[in-house]
């Protein structure tokens, strides 16, 4: 775990936690709304490492690692997207593509190592800053790596801020969250997500 708290970043977030103190609430998602699949914790990221197989094909099966862009490159099929999708549905694709190559083609995608996620905490936590994990990392571990809530803290105000296409802005209750609500604890973090507590 790494914490990076120089004097410039501790301004920035401070600087950031007043500025979101004193605006309102904007447009976002409630994590119940969220379809199932962005909420499991097999969705593939950007340098994860994924063991392929593909029956009978020595020569296309292997180790690959996915891009920072989030392609996944093999022989034979070029570059097929990966990154947010589950190992199922990167299977599905890939057999796809070999439809018309292979007679019957039959994939198996596994996860064989997950990239470190760097993720930041910020707002009304005790000790805001970015935090590394080599594992998949929820929004209630985050919170706990930063500290836990203040007393001034909007239970109802966790937001977490992904970098996707559109930008999405996913809410959460924190009641929910320490109350073991299925749906709020199966949600994982990705690389460059912010949790947010107003």
């Amino acid at each position: 775990m790494s914490l990076l708290m120089t004097p410039r970043w501790r301004l920035a977030v401070f600087a950031g936690t007043l500025l979101f103190a004193c605006a309102p609430t904007g447009p976002y998602v409630w994590v119940h709304e969220l379809p199932a699949a962005t909420r499991q914790e097999s969705l593939l990221q950007p340098r994860d490492r994924v063991d392929v197989v593909v029956q009978g094909q020595e020569t296309m099966s292997g180790q690959f690692d996915i891009r920072p862009g989030g392609q996944l490159v093999m022989p034979v099929l070029g570059s097929v997207p990966a990154a947010g999708r589950t190992p199922e549905q990167l299977e599905a694709d890939m057999a796809r593509k070999l439809h018309g190559l292979l007679a019957k083609p039959k994939v198996t995608v596994v996860i064989a190592v997950r990239s470190p996620r760097t993720i930041a905490v910020l707002g009304e936590v005790r000790n805001p800053g970015s935090y590394d994990s080599p594992r998949e990392l929820g929004v209630l571990d985050a919170i706990a790596r930063a500290g836990g809530l203040t007393p001034f803290a909007d239970r109802d105000g966790v937001f977490v801020l992904r970098r996707s296409n559109p930008p999405q802005r996913i809410r959460f209750r924190f009641d929910e969250l320490a109350g073991g609500d299925a749906q709020s604890l199966q949600f994982e973090l990705q690389d460059g997500d912010a949790v947010i507590v107003e």
